[in-house]
């Protein structure tokens, strides 16, 4: 049974796509995967029920994507988004926070780090996972 769901939307640039793909197929066998390069068929997809937690990894061409990924931010409140940036697009660094994203990266980098969340995203979502205990917290009596 699929554990999560995730839905990529990249709109140019289908080596990376094809990247991240490569590195969340061994970690992940149980992932449903879905692709989107258009961004009407995205949105349909987003009208859709979905059967487990659904995480949306966002892979904007430029400043006019992330603006169109704003303007239907409403359809997103259920779901976590992880936003893979050019690292030098400043632009959409500056506003993609209004779509208030689980996690950001950049797209010139091994993607370990987008494993990892959704490696706790799945966990947290099965009940597993355990905040790290930080330096000077307390454990609260029960």
């Amino acid at each position: 049974m699929d554990d999560m769901q995730l839905l990529i939307f990249n709109r140019r640039n289908q080596n990376l796509a094809k990247r991240l793909l490569a590195s969340l197929v061994g970690p992940f066998s149980n992932i449903t995967f879905e692709y989107f390069d258009s961004f009407s068929a995205f949105i349909d997809r987003l009208h859709r029920p979905y059967r487990n937690i659904a995480v949306i990894v966002f892979i904007p061409n430029g400043v006019r994507a992330v603006e169109a990924m704003i303007a239907v931010r409403d359809l997103l409140d259920d779901m976590k988004v992880i936003c893979l940036l050019k690292s030098d697009d400043e632009r959409s660094k500056e506003i993609v926070h209004h779509l208030y994203p689980r996690y950001i990266s950049y797209s010139d980098n091994d993607f370990s780090d987008i494993l990892e969340v959704l490696s706790k995203m799945r966990m947290a979502s099965r009940g597993q996972f355990t905040p790290r205990k930080t330096a000077g917290s307390k454990a609260i009596a029960g």
